[in-house]
Protein backbone atom coordinates (compact mmCIF):
# COMPACT_ATOMS: atom_id res chain seq x y z
CA UNK A 1 0.00 0.00 0.00
CA UNK A 2 1.03 3.48 -0.78
CA UNK A 3 2.07 5.94 1.99
CA UNK A 4 -0.55 8.14 3.39
CA UNK A 5 0.14 10.67 5.69
CA UNK A 6 -3.25 11.81 7.86
CA UNK A 7 -6.54 10.91 7.05
CA UNK A 8 -9.63 13.48 7.93
CA UNK A 9 -13.25 12.74 8.63
CA UNK A 10 -16.41 14.93 8.46
CA UNK A 11 -19.17 13.40 9.99
CA UNK A 12 -21.65 16.05 10.73
CA UNK A 13 -22.69 16.77 14.74
CA UNK A 14 -25.83 15.57 14.78
CA UNK A 15 -26.88 13.86 18.41
CA UNK A 16 -28.05 10.67 17.04
CA UNK A 17 -26.45 7.40 18.75
CA UNK A 18 -27.66 5.00 15.44
CA UNK A 19 -24.85 7.07 13.74
CA UNK A 20 -22.09 6.13 16.24
CA UNK A 21 -21.81 2.70 14.88
CA UNK A 22 -21.10 3.42 11.76
CA UNK A 23 -18.28 6.36 12.55
CA UNK A 24 -16.74 3.75 14.64
CA UNK A 25 -16.21 1.27 12.24
CA UNK A 26 -15.21 3.66 9.38
CA UNK A 27 -12.49 5.23 12.36
CA UNK A 28 -11.32 1.50 13.47
CA UNK A 29 -10.60 0.47 9.38
CA UNK A 30 -9.07 3.86 8.64
CA UNK A 31 -6.64 3.65 11.98
CA UNK A 32 -3.80 1.22 10.45
CA UNK A 33 -3.83 3.27 7.26
CA UNK A 34 -2.91 6.97 8.75
CA UNK A 35 -0.21 8.33 10.98
CA UNK A 36 -3.39 10.70 13.00
CA UNK A 37 -6.88 10.66 12.18
CA UNK A 38 -8.54 13.94 12.05
CA UNK A 39 -12.47 13.89 13.42
CA UNK A 40 -14.60 16.55 12.89
CA UNK A 41 -17.63 15.51 14.56
CA UNK A 42 -20.36 16.01 17.55
CA UNK A 43 -20.11 14.13 20.88
CA UNK A 44 -17.79 11.11 20.96
CA UNK A 45 -18.51 9.29 23.96
CA UNK A 46 -20.10 6.53 22.60
CA UNK A 47 -17.78 6.08 19.74
CA UNK A 48 -14.85 4.28 19.20
CA UNK A 49 -11.59 6.58 19.02
CA UNK A 50 -8.25 4.98 18.39
CA UNK A 51 -5.42 6.69 20.12
CA UNK A 52 -4.44 8.40 16.78
CA UNK A 53 -7.36 10.47 16.27
CA UNK A 54 -7.75 14.03 16.97
CA UNK A 55 -11.19 15.60 17.58
CA UNK A 56 -12.17 18.72 16.14
CA UNK A 57 -15.67 19.08 18.52
CA UNK A 58 -18.35 20.75 17.02
CA UNK A 59 -21.74 22.18 18.14
CA UNK A 60 -25.05 22.34 16.07
CA UNK A 61 -28.50 22.95 17.20
CA UNK A 62 -31.56 22.35 15.21
CA UNK A 63 -33.96 24.89 15.24
CA UNK A 64 -37.46 24.71 16.17
CA UNK A 65 -38.26 26.10 12.65
CA UNK A 66 -37.22 26.02 8.86
CA UNK A 67 -35.31 29.63 9.16
CA UNK A 68 -33.65 29.08 12.37
CA UNK A 69 -32.89 25.15 11.04
CA UNK A 70 -30.73 26.99 8.10
CA UNK A 71 -29.32 29.77 10.04
CA UNK A 72 -28.38 26.84 12.37
CA UNK A 73 -26.84 24.41 9.68
CA UNK A 74 -24.73 27.83 8.05
CA UNK A 75 -23.19 28.54 11.21
CA UNK A 76 -22.18 24.59 11.62
CA UNK A 77 -20.32 24.78 8.36
CA UNK A 78 -18.83 28.14 8.98
CA UNK A 79 -17.81 26.61 12.26
CA UNK A 80 -15.90 23.79 10.56
CA UNK A 81 -14.47 25.36 8.26
CA UNK A 82 -12.89 27.53 10.39
CA UNK A 83 -11.29 24.73 12.09
CA UNK A 84 -10.21 23.50 8.92
CA UNK A 85 -8.44 26.37 7.76
CA UNK A 86 -6.16 26.15 10.68
CA UNK A 87 -4.67 22.73 9.35
CA UNK A 88 -5.57 23.41 6.13
CA UNK A 89 -1.54 23.39 5.25
CA UNK A 90 -1.32 19.92 6.44
CA UNK A 91 -1.22 16.55 4.18
CA UNK A 92 -4.96 14.90 4.81
CA UNK A 93 -6.90 12.87 2.96
CA UNK A 94 -10.36 13.95 3.37
CA UNK A 95 -13.77 11.93 3.78
CA UNK A 96 -17.01 13.57 3.81
CA UNK A 97 -19.66 10.83 6.42
CA UNK A 98 -22.68 10.85 7.82
CA UNK A 99 -24.35 14.11 6.90
CA UNK A 100 -21.30 15.41 5.45
CA UNK A 101 -22.57 14.54 1.95
CA UNK A 102 -24.59 18.71 1.70
CA UNK A 103 -21.43 20.39 4.01
CA UNK A 104 -21.02 23.07 0.86
CA UNK A 105 -18.79 25.16 2.26
CA UNK A 106 -15.70 22.63 4.07
CA UNK A 107 -16.42 21.02 0.47
CA UNK A 108 -15.66 24.08 -1.43
CA UNK A 109 -12.77 25.23 1.04
CA UNK A 110 -10.54 22.09 1.04
CA UNK A 111 -11.20 21.82 -3.18
CA UNK A 112 -9.98 25.62 -3.38
CA UNK A 113 -6.48 23.98 -1.72
CA UNK A 114 -6.82 21.40 -3.91
CA UNK A 115 -7.40 18.70 -1.00
CA UNK A 116 -8.13 15.15 -2.17
CA UNK A 117 -11.70 14.78 -0.89
CA UNK A 118 -13.93 11.39 -0.64
CA UNK A 119 -17.39 11.42 -0.19
CA UNK A 120 -18.37 8.14 1.44
CA UNK A 121 -22.32 8.26 0.34
CA UNK A 122 -24.17 6.92 3.11
CA UNK A 123 -27.33 7.49 2.58
CA UNK A 124 -29.57 10.14 0.63
CA UNK A 125 -30.00 13.19 3.10
CA UNK A 126 -32.44 15.35 0.56
CA UNK A 127 -35.07 11.87 0.02
CA UNK A 128 -33.90 11.12 4.32
CA UNK A 129 -35.52 15.13 4.29
CA UNK A 130 -38.37 14.02 2.41
CA UNK A 131 -39.86 11.21 3.56
CA UNK A 132 -39.48 13.23 6.91
CA UNK A 133 -41.51 16.25 5.89
CA UNK A 134 -38.65 18.81 6.33
CA UNK A 135 -39.41 21.69 3.69
CA UNK A 136 -35.65 21.99 3.53
CA UNK A 137 -35.24 18.86 1.43
CA UNK A 138 -34.88 21.03 -1.85
CA UNK A 139 -31.94 23.00 -0.39
CA UNK A 140 -30.15 19.84 1.18
CA UNK A 141 -30.50 18.26 -2.21
CA UNK A 142 -28.80 21.33 -4.29
CA UNK A 143 -25.75 21.47 -1.63
CA UNK A 144 -25.77 17.77 -2.00
CA UNK A 145 -25.70 17.80 -5.99
CA UNK A 146 -22.48 20.56 -5.74
CA UNK A 147 -20.73 18.70 -3.58
CA UNK A 148 -20.88 15.26 -5.70
CA UNK A 149 -19.71 17.48 -7.97
CA UNK A 150 -16.99 19.35 -6.72
CA UNK A 151 -15.95 15.79 -4.38
CA UNK A 152 -12.25 13.78 -6.07
CA UNK A 153 -14.41 10.40 -5.72
CA UNK A 154 -17.53 9.10 -4.14
CA UNK A 155 -17.54 5.97 -2.44
CA UNK A 156 -20.64 3.80 -2.99
CA UNK A 157 -22.00 0.86 -0.96
CA UNK A 158 -23.03 -0.83 -4.28
CA UNK A 159 -23.64 -0.12 -7.87
CA UNK A 160 -27.43 -0.57 -6.92
CA UNK A 161 -27.17 2.88 -5.18
CA UNK A 162 -25.48 4.37 -7.81
CA UNK A 163 -28.49 3.76 -9.96
CA UNK A 164 -31.25 4.53 -6.92
CA UNK A 165 -29.54 7.85 -7.20
CA UNK A 166 -28.66 8.53 -10.80
CA UNK A 167 -25.24 8.57 -9.95
CA UNK A 168 -24.32 7.37 -13.48
CA UNK A 169 -22.66 10.70 -14.60
CA UNK A 170 -20.01 10.65 -11.96
CA UNK A 171 -18.94 6.96 -12.97
CA UNK A 172 -15.50 7.98 -14.00
CA UNK A 173 -14.71 8.70 -10.10
CA UNK A 174 -17.00 6.11 -8.00
CA UNK A 175 -15.37 3.77 -6.06
CA UNK A 176 -17.77 0.51 -4.57
CA UNK A 177 -17.29 0.29 -0.76
CA UNK A 178 -18.42 0.56 3.26
CA UNK A 179 -17.21 0.72 6.64
CA UNK A 180 -19.51 -2.14 7.47
CA UNK A 181 -17.69 -4.98 9.19
CA UNK A 182 -18.99 -7.38 11.82
CA UNK A 183 -17.16 -7.86 15.01
CA UNK A 184 -17.37 -11.99 15.18
CA UNK A 185 -16.59 -11.70 18.81
CA UNK A 186 -19.25 -10.42 20.20
CA UNK A 187 -21.63 -10.95 17.01
CA UNK A 188 -21.99 -14.85 16.97
CA UNK A 189 -24.54 -17.87 17.31
CA UNK A 190 -24.90 -18.12 20.83
CA UNK A 191 -28.22 -19.94 20.84
CA UNK A 192 -29.01 -22.33 18.35
CA UNK A 193 -31.62 -21.44 16.19
CA UNK A 194 -33.85 -24.80 16.67
CA UNK A 195 -34.24 -23.32 20.41
CA UNK A 196 -35.54 -20.09 20.12
CA UNK A 197 -38.92 -18.75 21.12
CA UNK A 198 -40.76 -17.48 18.16
CA UNK A 199 -40.06 -13.98 18.52
CA UNK A 200 -40.01 -11.59 15.96
CA UNK A 201 -38.22 -8.19 16.09
CA UNK A 202 -37.29 -5.06 15.10
CA UNK A 203 -34.11 -2.89 16.15
CA UNK A 204 -33.59 0.34 14.99
CA UNK A 205 -34.09 4.26 14.96
CA UNK A 206 -38.26 4.23 15.83
CA UNK A 207 -39.07 7.13 12.50
CA UNK A 208 -41.17 6.82 10.02
CA UNK A 209 -38.25 6.92 7.88
CA UNK A 210 -37.69 3.17 9.30
CA UNK A 211 -41.26 1.99 8.37
CA UNK A 212 -41.24 0.64 12.13
CA UNK A 213 -44.99 1.68 12.47
CA UNK A 214 -45.89 -0.55 9.48
CA UNK A 215 -44.08 -3.45 10.91
CA UNK A 216 -45.84 -2.41 14.33
CA UNK A 217 -49.45 -2.24 12.36
CA UNK A 218 -48.71 -5.92 10.91
CA UNK A 219 -48.80 -7.43 14.47
CA UNK A 220 -52.37 -7.43 15.16
CA UNK A 221 -52.99 -8.95 11.89
CA UNK A 222 -50.16 -11.53 12.92
CA UNK A 223 -51.44 -12.10 16.00
CA UNK A 224 -55.52 -13.31 14.86
CA UNK A 225 -54.11 -15.79 13.10
CA UNK A 226 -53.67 -17.59 16.81
CA UNK A 227 -49.81 -18.38 16.67
CA UNK A 228 -47.77 -18.20 19.25
CA UNK A 229 -45.47 -15.16 17.91
CA UNK A 230 -44.11 -12.81 19.99
CA UNK A 231 -42.55 -9.38 19.08
CA UNK A 232 -39.61 -7.24 20.05
CA UNK A 233 -38.80 -3.56 19.04
CA UNK A 234 -35.71 -2.30 20.25
CA UNK A 235 -35.02 1.46 19.81
CA UNK A 236 -35.17 5.15 20.66
CA UNK A 237 -36.58 7.60 18.17
CA UNK A 238 -39.67 9.95 17.36
CA UNK A 239 -42.39 7.97 17.30
CA UNK A 240 -42.13 5.79 20.47
CA UNK A 241 -45.29 7.14 22.03
CA UNK A 242 -47.44 6.82 19.19
CA UNK A 243 -46.18 3.23 19.28
CA UNK A 244 -46.83 2.60 22.72
CA UNK A 245 -50.25 4.35 22.42
CA UNK A 246 -50.89 1.63 19.66
CA UNK A 247 -49.58 -1.28 21.48
CA UNK A 248 -52.33 -0.38 24.57
CA UNK A 249 -55.08 0.69 22.19
CA UNK A 250 -54.80 -2.90 20.48
CA UNK A 251 -54.52 -4.72 23.81
CA UNK A 252 -51.08 -5.93 22.45
CA UNK A 253 -48.83 -6.02 25.73
CA UNK A 254 -48.81 -9.60 26.25
CA UNK A 255 -47.44 -9.82 22.49
CA UNK A 256 -45.01 -7.16 22.36
CA UNK A 257 -42.83 -5.94 24.42
CA UNK A 258 -40.57 -2.38 23.75
CA UNK A 259 -36.83 -2.94 25.17
CA UNK A 260 -35.82 0.94 24.72
CA UNK A 261 -32.38 1.92 23.78
CA UNK A 262 -29.96 -0.94 23.98
CA UNK A 263 -26.37 -0.62 24.58
CA UNK A 264 -23.95 -1.92 22.04
CA UNK A 265 -23.09 -4.64 24.19
CA UNK A 266 -26.58 -5.70 24.73
CA UNK A 267 -27.38 -5.99 20.89
CA UNK A 268 -25.94 -9.60 20.18
CA UNK A 269 -28.04 -11.40 23.12
CA UNK A 270 -31.15 -9.10 21.30
CA UNK A 271 -30.63 -10.90 17.83
CA UNK A 272 -30.37 -14.37 19.85
CA UNK A 273 -33.69 -14.72 20.73
CA UNK A 274 -34.71 -13.69 17.64
CA UNK A 275 -36.45 -16.12 15.07
CA UNK A 276 -36.83 -13.20 11.91
CA UNK A 277 -35.72 -9.48 11.99
CA UNK A 278 -37.89 -6.99 10.21
CA UNK A 279 -36.05 -4.15 8.67
CA UNK A 280 -39.25 -2.35 6.19
CA UNK A 281 -37.09 1.39 5.72
CA UNK A 282 -38.43 3.44 3.04
CA UNK A 283 -34.39 3.95 2.61
CA UNK A 284 -31.53 2.98 3.27
CA UNK A 285 -27.49 2.76 2.78
CA UNK A 286 -26.27 -0.49 4.50
CA UNK A 287 -27.78 -0.93 8.22
CA UNK A 288 -25.39 -2.56 10.47
CA UNK A 289 -28.29 -4.48 11.97
CA UNK A 290 -28.40 -6.60 8.81
CA UNK A 291 -25.36 -7.76 8.80
CA UNK A 292 -25.12 -8.17 12.35
CA UNK A 293 -28.22 -10.09 12.92
CA UNK A 294 -26.84 -11.92 9.91
CA UNK A 295 -23.82 -12.73 12.26
CA UNK A 296 -26.02 -14.35 14.84
CA UNK A 297 -27.96 -16.69 12.26
CA UNK A 298 -31.08 -14.25 12.40
CA UNK A 299 -32.58 -14.29 8.91
CA UNK A 300 -33.71 -10.91 7.96
CA UNK A 301 -36.96 -10.01 6.20
CA UNK A 302 -36.36 -6.38 4.47
CA UNK A 303 -37.27 -3.90 1.73
CA UNK A 304 -34.74 -3.94 -1.36
CA UNK A 305 -33.63 -0.32 -0.70
CA UNK A 306 -30.04 0.86 -0.36
CA UNK A 307 -26.86 -2.17 -1.01
CA UNK A 308 -29.46 -4.44 0.46
CA UNK A 309 -29.97 -6.89 -2.68
CA UNK A 310 -26.03 -7.28 -2.98
CA UNK A 311 -26.51 -9.02 0.68
CA UNK A 312 -29.64 -10.36 0.46
CA UNK A 313 -30.89 -13.60 -2.13
CA UNK A 314 -34.34 -13.79 -1.40
CA UNK A 315 -34.93 -17.03 -0.11
CA UNK A 316 -31.38 -18.30 0.26
CA UNK A 317 -30.04 -16.37 3.23
CA UNK A 318 -32.62 -14.09 4.16
CA UNK A 319 -35.84 -12.21 3.15
CA UNK A 320 -37.10 -9.67 0.50
CA UNK A 321 -40.49 -7.82 0.74
CA UNK A 322 -41.30 -5.56 -2.50
CA UNK A 323 -44.04 -3.99 0.14
CA UNK A 324 -43.80 -2.47 3.16
CA UNK A 325 -47.71 -2.23 3.94
CA UNK A 326 -48.70 -3.90 7.34
CA UNK A 327 -50.92 -6.35 5.53
CA UNK A 328 -48.00 -7.56 3.25
CA UNK A 329 -45.39 -7.59 5.98
CA UNK A 330 -47.75 -10.06 8.05
CA UNK A 331 -48.39 -12.36 5.45
CA UNK A 332 -44.56 -12.61 5.31
CA UNK A 333 -43.85 -13.00 8.31
CA UNK A 334 -46.35 -15.70 9.27
CA UNK A 335 -45.01 -17.49 5.95
CA UNK A 336 -41.43 -17.46 6.64
CA UNK A 337 -41.74 -19.02 9.63
CA UNK A 338 -43.52 -22.05 8.34
CA UNK A 339 -40.30 -22.39 5.27
CA UNK A 340 -39.62 -25.95 5.79
CA UNK A 341 -35.76 -24.37 5.21
CA UNK A 342 -35.61 -21.54 7.68
CA UNK A 343 -32.91 -23.56 9.83
CA UNK A 344 -30.82 -23.65 6.30
CA UNK A 345 -31.23 -20.11 5.63
CA UNK A 346 -29.91 -19.14 8.97
CA UNK A 347 -26.89 -21.01 8.12
CA UNK A 348 -26.59 -19.46 4.96
CA UNK A 349 -26.91 -15.70 6.51
CA UNK A 350 -23.87 -16.46 8.70
CA UNK A 351 -21.71 -18.17 6.31
CA UNK A 352 -22.30 -15.45 3.70
CA UNK A 353 -21.32 -12.68 6.24
CA UNK A 354 -17.96 -14.44 8.01
CA UNK A 355 -16.97 -14.29 4.43
CA UNK A 356 -17.36 -11.00 3.42
CA UNK A 357 -17.36 -9.15 6.55
CA UNK A 358 -14.18 -9.76 8.56
CA UNK A 359 -12.65 -6.44 9.49
CA UNK A 360 -9.75 -8.24 7.63
CA UNK A 361 -11.50 -8.43 4.01
CA UNK A 362 -12.90 -5.02 4.71
CA UNK A 363 -9.42 -3.20 5.58
CA UNK A 364 -7.82 -4.85 2.24
CA UNK A 365 -10.78 -3.03 0.05
CA UNK A 366 -10.01 0.30 1.97
CA UNK A 367 -6.24 -0.07 1.10
CA UNK A 368 -7.27 -0.75 -2.23
CA UNK A 369 -9.55 2.23 -2.44
CA UNK A 370 -6.69 4.86 -1.28
CA UNK A 371 -3.62 2.74 -3.39
CA UNK A 372 -6.32 3.33 -6.53
CA UNK A 373 -7.35 7.05 -5.78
Amino acid sequence: MSDINDIGVINFPADLKSGHVPLSNLLMILNPLSKHLHVFCGNLDSVKVPENSIHYMIKHESGNNIFSRIVNYSITQVEISLKLLKIIDRDINWIFFIGGESLFLPMLILRLFRKKVYILIAGDPALVSQINRDPSYKLLHLLSELNLRLSTYLIVYSSLIVKQRNLDKYKEKIIIGSEHYVDFNNFKITKDYCDRDFYVGYLGHLSQLKGVMNFVESIPLIVTKKNKIKFLIGGEGPLKEKIDEYICKKKLEDRVELVGWLEREEIPSFLNKLKLIVIPSYTEGLPNVLIESMACGTPVLTTPVGAIKDIITDGYNGFIIQNNSPLYIAENIISILKNPKILEISKNSYNFIEKEYSYGNVLKKWENIFDNG
